[in-house]
């Protein structure tokens, strides 16, 4: 089985060589580049899974990158990290393409939670995309077609993780809101029910999952 890549992108050679050790640790490959331009270089050369960026980069900027790495393969994610006063980047960034952004500093066991997750969510696409008729180009679907295709994967193999754990309808639902990363509070507005009943049903997901919170959740289900 071939290991997935990931390209690191930082100009903290520290946080480079840390980055490093902790995903390959994890069975992944993993490859650096200190700036923009050496990033463009590698990424064409190894065609990663992910490409992980500071958005502030010598000689081309993180947010460029994302534009170009998503112009060139669409289907490669990418995770971008930045200081807080860099938060519109990100925003943008997002805006761009970019899969999820994190706060610095990150820590090394987050990051792989983050990257367990969005391997995930490449594998549920590529799924996708295989399940489509073969005389079918999936480019000529409609983008809610496609939505509604990935969202109805998407639960299929949440309900099939949480089997044993007598999870009823709603936790799974809920369960699902919270392996995409959302709060308590985005829980009880996408499902109009009460952050009390939203908070409830999180508690009792842990309980039957023997977690204690979200990162472990998150964790034992990539």
């Amino acid at each position: 089985m071939i290991k997935p890549t990931i390209l690191i992108v930082d100009d903290n050679t520290k946080s480079l060589a840390l980055f490093k050790l902790h995903l390959e640790k994890i069975g992944l490959t993993i490859e650096n580049a200190t700036n923009g331009v050496d990033a463009m270089i590698k990424f064409q050369r190894l065609t990663p899974d992910i490409v992980i960026t500071n958005l502030v980069l010598p000689k081309l900027d993180g947010l460029t990158l994302v534009k170009l790495i998503k112009g060139l393969n669409p289907c490669c994610e990418v995770i971008v990290f930045t200081a807080k006063r860099s938060i519109k980047m990100a925003v943008a960034a997002m805006k761009a393409g970019a899969f999820d952004f994190l706060l610095k500093p990150v820590e090394p066991k987050y990051l792989e939670t983050v990257v367990r997750y969005c391997l995930r969510d490449l594998e549920l696409k590529k799924k996708m995309r295989s399940g489509c008729d073969q005389n079918e180009d999936i480019t000529n679907l409609s983008p809610d077609t496609i939505k509604t295709m990935y969202t109805r994967l998407r639960k299929m193999e949440i309900e099939e993780e949480f089997k044993g754990h007598a999870l009823t309808p709603r936790e799974v639902t809920v369960a699902e809101l919270v392996l995409m990363g959302r709060t308590d509070q985005e829980a009880s507005n996408t499902l109009c029910i009460s952050l009390h009943t939203a908070k409830k049903h999180v508690q009792n997901i842990f309980r039957k999952v023997g977690v204690q919170s979200r990162i472990e959740l998150i964790s034992k289900f990539q």
